[in-house]
């Protein structure tokens, strides 16, 4: 009798037991398996799924809720060793996810703001040394001041400025060209037309020159060998007695050094114009009429 009793006990709580267990979805249980090793992602994934089966499930939304902590932390840890690493788009990343799973995790929306501040600091500083290599001084010196200005302990960015710095830029009344190459100049003319050695000088430093109208095209002999630009500009403009104004960083006006000329130059204020869409005579004009 003791012996088929305790059979019928045994048979009940298997019963008991399998009963318990089925109230709960296939999605739940897979899920209560990926937290228990740990795979909060996972997890997340499959409470989400069951919780679609029983939207007001307390339980459901108890452990989903739980998971999806465990899993942003899991996130902000991950994004945070990558920041440490210089992997900032996937730190940016990871930091995403971790503020999607938990909206209460206040830390990874700040961290998040931080990367994308050194993201767009990397994205300038790269853009910076691309205008200094291709001898863009003054462009290259205004976005390094603006990376000094988000970030004024940029070591690169200092070392940057000091290269900058320490380049001798081309003045010309007192104005910054920005000189495409260093190089140095070698000028070789007889009986050369005046304009053409300009345009052989722009071939070779990027400088544009807007002659004036009035400018007589005369013959040119030069010989002129590893100079610098600017030694090639000022003996060009000794030798034809020219005047300039500088129209911006990479044009030059050229015009007979002339008083009647100095004064239409020299003492009007020179606005700024960009020349990829204007014609050289009709800027001059412009010029004439401001």
């Amino acid at each position: 009798m003791k012996t088929v009793t305790l059979r019928f006990l045994i048979l009940l709580l298997t019963l008991l037991v399998f009963s318990g267990c089925s109230k709960h979805s296939r999605y739940f249980n897979n899920g209560v398996d990926a937290a228990h090793r740990q795979s909060y992602d996972e997890a997340v994934l499959e409470f989400s799924r069951a919780l679609q089966e029983k939207p007001g499930d307390p339980e459901y939304q108890a452990r989903f809720l739980t998971s999806s902590g465990r899993a942003a932390l899991d996130h902000l840890d991950k994004g945070r060793k990558l920041r440490g690493e210089g992997f900032l788009v996937e730190a940016a990343s990871e930091m995403r996810l971790a503020n999607t799973l938990d909206r209460t995790l206040v830390v990874a929306q700040t961290e998040l703001g931080e990367i994308e501040q050194l993201q767009k600091t990397a994205e300038m500083l790269s853009e910076a040394e691309s205008q200094y290599r291709a001898r863009h001084l003054p462009q290259a010196k205004k976005l390094v001041k603006q990376i000094l200005d988000r970030d004024p302990t940029n070591s690169t960015a200092l070392l940057l400025l000091d290269q900058i710095r320490a380049d001798r830029n081309i003045m010309v009344g007192g104005f910054e060209l920005a000189v495409e190459s260093k190089e140095p100049v070698t000028l070789k003319f007889k009986d050369a037309k005046l304009q053409e050695v300009f345009k052989i000088l722009n071939k070779l430093s990027g400088i544009n020159f807007i002659f004036d109208e009035d400018l007589t095209n005369e013959s040119v002999t030069l010989l002129l060998e590893d100079a610098t630009f600017a030694q090639a500009l000022e003996l060009l403009m000794k030798m034809n007695d020219l005047g300039s104004r500088v129209l911006n960083p990479k044009t030059v006006i050229i015009y007979a050094n002339t008083k009647e000329k100095q004064k239409q130059y020299e003492d009007q204020v020179i606005q700024t114009f960009y020349l990829s869409n204007i014609d050289a005579k009709k800027a001059v004009n412009m010029l004439r009429t401001c």
